[in-house]
């Protein structure tokens, strides 16, 4: 049985490195600037327990990433009130959440991890499905728009019982205030939870440990929403997404019938994509940089006849992983490759940056052109990661901001983009940025407005170029700037890459980009 977590271990993690969108395995949702390093438990305990709740809640700053399939998704960052508030209060009962950590069915629960996230999916694909001899069937089924379906009531149902939560309503007992710090981080709602935080992945798994013990008859592993079962007969798998579609129902919960099937096995233990890579780079080096951009090449057709797998990731992972960025010529043409990857597919984005870091003296003015047409791209659809990344670069090497990039990212009205603009070397830019902040504070009808861009109004007050927009009753950023909280940091390493899947095996849920 894995060794309980201690409620200094969840207070830190959730406030210090599981605020910002952050549980893939690479942790590169956003450029690490981004950080809440700053934000320890004790100085949210002083945010927590200051000034007036609203009894209308906060709202978040929205972020988008783009799927390597071209999806926008959606994740959030809430207010700090709202977010210290949840956090501390989890972590100070976290003996009625403890249960979670036990729970084997799930392959996402919190965990301790050396990077100090509680949530990541480092560890989400070592324990492969072995239970497999002798099976004919595998169900695979997953809930129709989780998150933003959670119905926060059926938290307290989940922790203590419908019945029970039903007949006693008080709003002092703790499971009742469960319901009610979930909803003020999201505009007091009932359906939906904010999608990225390590407190809603919390949410996320009391809830369906819940349909994980009704289901305790069916041997089966579940991925966050994703359900994988192996069986011997049909009946079986039927009866499986029956008795899965009356327990989620319990909590307002639905399957996705579009990402539900039973399949007759045997089916290949890795989709035809990986091995087609894996054979590429068998046969040849991702080291050396012609084969490195024929695996590229190769990616690129195998997303263009499936569009939802993951190749083009996984082709960049192995050669960021393989090849040496030290040499110039390779940096060259790799740059110019990914710099076009990245236009057509933000997935890449990342990988160019890291690139450039490593060779922004030596890729001479061109390269200056294109981050600045890239920016303006992605700023256009709303690609927050995609600009965020490149912006970084910009800040990072002191690349010039045209004019035209800067009214682009302010015409995005990206919250985290219109951030950075503040940390370029571009005083028209921060300018923008600036005039931006003023124009929000003086048009908005309501607190959520300013909610949508509190990071901004936050760095924007610290750093003494804005006055405060929030009214006085409103404590938080005082309080955070006294204790000299900073929500950037550029002196944080761009890492390469972890390993995509584990030695000699691939992600059977193969669901993320």
């Amino acid at each position: 049985m894995a060794k309980p977590l201690s409620r200094q271990e969840i207070e830190v993690a959730l406030l210090q490195s599981n605020y910002f969108p952050r549980i893939a395995k690479s942790a590169d949702e956003l450029p690490p600037c981004f950080t809440s390093k700053d934000l320890t438990p004790a100085i949210a305990r002083r945010v927590a327990g200051s000034g007036n709740v609203r009894p209308k809640g906060y709202d978040s700053v929205a972020i988008f990433a783009t799927r390597f399939d071209l999806v926008p998704r959606r994740f959030d960052l809430p207010h700090p009130h709202a977010y210290s508030s949840l956090a501390i209060f989890l972590a100070d009962h976290w003996a009625q959440f403890e249960q979670v950590h036990q729970n084997k069915k799930s392959k996402l629960r919190p965990r301790r991890h050396r990077d100090g996230r509680l949530f990541s999916m480092k560890s989400s694909n070592k324990d492969r499905l072995s239970k497999t001899f002798g099976t004919r069937f595998v169900v695979k089924a997953d809930v129709t728009a989780f998150y933003a379906s959670l119905y926060t009531h059926a938290l307290s149902w989940a922790l203590v019982g419908r019945s029970h939560s039903k007949a006693n309503t008080g709003p002092q007992l703790w499971f009742n205030k469960v319901d009610k710090l979930y909803r003020n981080a999201h505009r007091a709602e009932t359906m939906g939870v904010a999608i990225g935080p390590g407190t809603s992945a919390i949410a996320g798994e009391v809830l369906l440990q819940q349909v994980d013990l009704e289901l305790v008859n069916y041997d089966y592993e579940r991925f966050i929403d994703d359900f994988i079962l192996h069986t011997d007969d049909r009946a079986t798998a039927e009866a499986f997404l029956l008795d899965l579609t009356k327990s989620l129902s319990k909590f307002n919960l639905a399957i996705n019938p579009r990402k539900t099937t039973i399949t007759e096995l045997p089916v290949s233990s890795k989709p035809v994509w990986i091995r087609t890579l894996q054979t590429a780079v068998k046969a040849a080096s991702p080291s050396k940089l012609s084969d490195a951009l024929d695996l590229l090449d190769l990616a690129v057709d195998l997303t263009r006849d499936q569009p939802d797998a993951s190749s083009l990731k996984w082709a960049l992972v192995t050669i960021e992983r393989s090849i040496s960025f030290k040499d110039k010529k390779v940096a060259r043409g790799l740059a110019d490759v990914l710099a076009n990857l990245s236009f057509h597919r933000p997935v890449a984005t990342p990988y160019l940056v890291r690139l450039l870091l490593v060779h922004s003296k030596t890729l001479g003015r061109k390269f200056e052109d294109r981050i600045n047409a890239l920016i303006r791209h992605h700023a256009k659809y709303g690609r927050s990661d995609a600009v965020s990344w490149l912006l970084y670069l910009c800040v990072k090497i002191n690349l010039p901001i045209a004019d035209l990039t800067a009214d682009a990212v302010v015409s995005g009205r990206d919250c985290l983009a219109i951030v950075l603009l503040q940390e370029t070397n571009s005083s028209y830019a921060q300018t923008r940025s600036i005039d931006f902040a003023n124009s929000l504070v003086a048009s908005s009808s309501d607190l959520y407005d300013l909610d949508e861009y509190w990071l901004l109004l936050y760095q924007l007050q610290r750093a003494g170029k804005l006055t405060p927009a929030y009214p006085s009753t409103e404590g938080t950023f005082g309080i955070l700037i006294a204790a000299g909280v900073n929500f950037l940091d550029f002196s944080r390493p761009a890492k390469k890459v972890a390993r995509m899947y584990s030695r000699g095996g691939s992600n059977p849920y193969n669901n993320f980009g």
